[in-house]
């Protein structure tokens, strides 16, 4: 069988949560060729283990036609492909000289480029809820977003989704009967993980709406935490300021850099308050041995996490210190089961079904 992945971006090496699931997930599949979108002119072929890889350019009249759509009001580039899906010529005719027996769409949004050949959706998450909580209702976006997911849920072979709250909030947006798996987002299990010894409070993430909420609520705590120390990694650093004496905002590190941040900290904080989906971050802070304290809404998709409000989280991160190693136990029984060895093999079972 021929199977072809459709991603929105390049996905090697994976610099995000999203393109880390894709890349894990489907370098752990065998034999599977990935098409990825770039809207810069970048073009590249590669073959890293059994994925074959291939990133394909807008055509520049799709780019003119995205940066019209951009002046018009549309924010963000997720519908792009199926705003400007007759200009997108070297893309369809890619998809067409391959040839494939199957397609897994990472995201819907490569939908209307594929014709009538059968699909697996990865839905990362509920697109229909997401962009309406980032953008509002009432954006240009959510109407297409909603469209668009509900035709990729309704005419898929097999809908993959992360959470049992993402698989309810598109059951609610629109009905759909196709048969589904949960496969959540996962982790590698590291070689080395955290001891505990060094009071540091650490969370990561892009520079993405909920992300730098979260990094600003914690912020807001670190004078009831002065014996501990904040860090705050990745890109969501650059929408951030504090004078906090126990904040390092240490921005963009390299995967070894951040391994070793987490083998460093004592607990992984998400302090989100809105979203969808589920946060790749956690799985990973759990591979580590941390115990993860977060809102109810940053515990999508995970189980036996230390939940609570941003307030009483200062008391949360004291009560852990006490039986820290209990916490950590636990996280590392949770990360177990979220090796992506382990969910990549339920995705290959899906596959083999069709």
């Amino acid at each position: 069988m021929k199977v072809l992945a459709l991603t929105p971006w390049p996905i090697y090496p994976a610099q995000s949560g999203g393109t880390e699931r894709c890349w894990n997930l489907l370098s752990r599949i065998g034999e599977v060729t990935v098409f990825s979108l770039d809207w810069n002119g970048q073009e590249s072929q590669q073959r890293v283990g059994q994925v074959n890889l291939r990133v394909i350019p807008a055509d520049p009249e799709a780019v003119a036609q995205a940066r019209k759509l951009m002046a018009s009001g549309i924010k963000t580039f997720d519908p792009m492909p199926m705003l400007t899906k007759s200009n997108l010529k070297n893309f369809t005719s890619a998809i067409e000289a391959f040839d494939p027996d199957l397609i897994i769409l990472e995201h819907p949004w490569m939908l209307d480029l594929i014709g009538e050949r059968p699909y697996i959706l990865d839905s990362h998450n509920c697109e229909t809820v997401n962009t309406g909580i980032q953008l509002g209702m009432g954006a240009l976006e959510f109407p297409l977003v909603a469209d668009l997911e509900r035709r990729a849920t309704q005419g898929a072979e097999h809908v993959v989704y992360c959470s049992e709250q993402d698989l309810a909030n598109m059951r609610k947006a629109f009905p759909f009967t196709t048969p589904t798996t949960l496969i959540p987002n996962g982790c590698e299990l590291p070689d080395v993980i955290s001891t505990g010894e060094q009071l540091n409070l650490i969370f990561i993430g892009s520079q993405y709406g909920p992300n730098v909420q979260a990094a600003k609520n914690l912020i807001s705590l670190a004078h009831l935490l002065p014996e501990y120390t904040i860090q705050i990694l990745g890109s969501v650093c650059n929408a951030l300021e504090t004078e906090a004496p126990n904040v390092q905002l240490i921005g963009y590190v390299t995967d070894k850099q951040r391994d070793w941040y987490f083998q460093q900290a004592h607990a992984f904080i998400n302090l989100t308050e809105q979203g969808s989906g589920t946060h790749l971050k956690i799985a990973r802070a759990l591979s580590y041995g941390l115990p993860v304290i977060t809102t109810a809404t940053g515990a999508r998709g995970y189980q036996n996490l230390l939940v609570t409000s941003v307030m009483n989280t200062p008391d949360m991160v004291r009560a852990i210190r006490k039986n820290w190693h209990t916490h950590s136990q636990a996280a590392k029984e949770q990360a177990q089961h979220l090796n992506w060895d382990t969910l990549a093999s339920k995705l290959r079972t899906v596959i083999g079904e069709l």
